[in-house]
């Protein structure tokens, strides 16, 4: 009797440690899934699409137009999508910087088209506007007509650019 319970003890640990290995791989596969996850959480919550929500842009375009009305102020309309390398530049490089950021918030009403979906409904906004190209900023005055477009520049480019109502400033195509 004593024979058969320390060969259960001895298969019992047998099968522990190979299904322990088995534990240790379902482990990893685990906290590899739930990395990905958090990290596909933060972007969604901290990428750039939301770090223009925090710097005062809205997607709302209606509620954009009113509030420019309302305050007075210009209203400056970003086309610009995720998978375009030059938004991504733009948007992380120019409209990042805080100077820039606090210019902007002060000065303008400013709202962001999101074209990541080319067939979405922010396309047929596009296409009104005759946007061709993104990175595309279009200025509008506070009664809601188009003053000046460009396309992405660098900060102090683009603060002299909007300092002159698009008019001082002349970016050519890098």
């Amino acid at each position: 009797m004593i024979e058969s319970i320390e060969n259960e003890h001895q298969n019992d640990s047998a099968g522990a440690s190979s299904g322990s290995g088995r534990g240790r791989g379902a482990a990893r596969v685990l906290i590899f899934v739930g990395l990905v996850v958090a990290a596909a959480v933060g972007w969604k919550c901290f990428g750039p699409g939301n770090a223009l929500a925090r710097a005062g842009w809205t997607d709302d375009w209606d509620r954009a137009a009113e509030q420019s009305q309302r305050d007075g102020k210009p209203l400056l309309a970003l086309f610009t999508a995720d998978w375009c390398p030059a938004c991504r530049t733009f948007k992380g490089e120019v409209l990042a910087q805080d100077e820039v950021k606090q210019y902007l918030r002060e000065n303008y009403t400013l709202v962001v088209v999101d074209l990541s979906d080319r067939s979405g409904p922010e396309a047929r906004r596009a296409s009104d506007c005759n946007v061709r190209a993104i990175p595309t900023m279009i200025l509008f005055d506070a009664n809601g007509d188009e003053a000046a477009r460009s396309h992405g520049m660098p900060a102090d480019a683009l603060i002299m650019w909007l300092r002159s109502a698009g008019t001082g400033v002349r970016v050519s195509a890098r």
